[in-house]
């Protein structure tokens, strides 16, 4: 009688700890997709690896294009050569010749074109690259798209990934001028963050003054959320991001609740 009352309360605290480190998991999650909500073409991974179009923005400019549909283009880490994909079609012609979607990532490798100068690239929406060199010549190149299978394990980085094993795709189309902005809607995505913290404080009781802090957090970037429709905006191709005027307070609120979080996390 003894073993089994022993095995039924280390199964109850095994059931604890699992709805305990979900709730962690959850918030860490919701924090992160906040954190990346700036990227170009950022997009969290829902249930059965689907992802969500994004909002497109007109930088009325051929130096950039936008995915309508599934689907990731491959690119090579310019350190490593390494690959991933990506959506974020935000381009940068370099002196090499090297064409870049971002300072880590790229499209086309110096290796891959003519020795000529670039001049121009335009990119239609059946997704082929004609590139103008400036001695006259002119060359087609076909951007491929490619989805994770359902099988495949996947690794955000920061609006690329890496995925174990995908398929070809061939039904979305290409827009030049348009870039896509990242599918994280931040009002839900505070929402479901504010209703994690109060399960979390239900489980293990956060301390009355740190949650009265985390909420009054919380509460700043739901006004900040309000009016950002009515910021202008400005692309960083560095940083990868569509920013606006209130970017620089949302990143430092979200640092504060990340290191407030960290020492709940540690107090318990």
């Amino acid at each position: 009688m003894k073993n089994k009352m022993t095995i039924n309360v280390i199964f109850i605290l095994l059931c604890f700890m699992k709805i305990f480190g979900s709730t962690e998991t959850e918030i860490s999650n919701a924090l992160m997709d906040l954190e990346k909500s700036n990227l170009i073409a950022y997009k969290p991974v829902n249930e059965g690896n689907s992802f969500e179009q994004g909002n497109l923005i007109n930088i009325q400019s051929q130096t950039g294009f936008a995915i309508i549909g599934d689907g990731f283009f491959k690119v090579k880490s310019i350190d490593t050569q390494k690959e991933y994909y990506t959506r974020s079609g935000f381009l940068e012609i370099l002196e090499n010749n090297d064409i870049m979607v971002s300072p880590k990532l790229l499209l086309f490798s110096h290796d891959e074109l003519l020795d000529s100068p670039v001049s121009s690239i335009s990119i239609s929406k059946d997704g082929i690259a004609t590139i103008e060199y400036i001695s006259g010549e002119v060359k087609q190149y076909k951007i491929q798209l490619y989805i994770p299978t359902q099988d495949s394990e996947i690794t955000i980085i920061e609006n690329y990934y890496e995925f174990s094993d995908v398929e070809e795709i061939s039904s979305s189309k290409f827009y030049e001028g348009f870039l896509e902005k990242s599918s994280v809607n931040k009002l839900d995505c505070l929402i479901q963050l504010q209703d994690l913290f109060y399960l979390y404080n239900k489980e293990t009781k956060i301390e009355e003054n740190d949650f009265l802090y985390l909420m009054s957090l919380l509460e700043e970037l739901f006004y900040l959320y309000l009016n950002e429709k009515n910021t202008d905006f400005n692309i960083s191709f560095m940083e990868q991001k569509i920013k606006n005027i209130n970017t620089s307070y949302e990143t430092l609120i979200l640092n504060n609740i990340n290191v407030l979080f960290s020492e709940i996390r540690n107090k318990n």
